[in-house]
């Protein structure tokens, strides 16, 4: 289902395995031109992101990562002049709306909470990247 986007190539940091693997399922599903890279962590992310083929369009986080910060992961790729960029989605089953206000409080990212079903994830990524994509 290709839509009129520009995205083409996606990044998701998650360290839930299944969670993982099923973002990748519907993104394949919705459009299988795109490009996904999965990291399941933050440890020295910049060293990784700057392995990659290319700069992904827009990042996936979920910041309630196993043994690390997510938000200060978001800081440190968005004070790297080279992803400065990188459109952000907050993208985790909880976060606090302390965290969150923080996160969003200067509007450079988007929050998400993860969904419950294969039908909510296509729906939600449809919207983000295919008919509304984020600016």
């Amino acid at each position: 289902m290709k839509g009129s986007n520009s995205v083409s190539h996606v990044l998701i940091i998650d360290d839930d395995l299944d969670d993982c693997e099923i973002f990748e399922e519907v993104l394949q599903q919705l459009d299988s031109s795109i490009q996904l890279t999965t990291i399941y962590n933050c440890y020295d992310i910049i060293t990784v992101l700057s392995k990659l083929e290319s700069i992904p369009d827009v990042m996936f986080i979920d910041v309630n990562l196993t043994g690390e910060d997510g938000l200060k992961c978001i800081e440190t790729i968005k004070g790297t002049s080279t992803y400065s960029n990188l459109k952000v989605v907050i993208y985790c089953g909880a976060i606090s709306q302390h965290v969150l206000d923080n996160a969003l409080k200067d509007n450079t990212y988007s929050y998400y909470l993860k969904p419950s079903s294969l039908k909510e994830i296509h729906d939600l990524l449809e919207r983000i990247l295919i008919t509304q994509p984020l600016d």
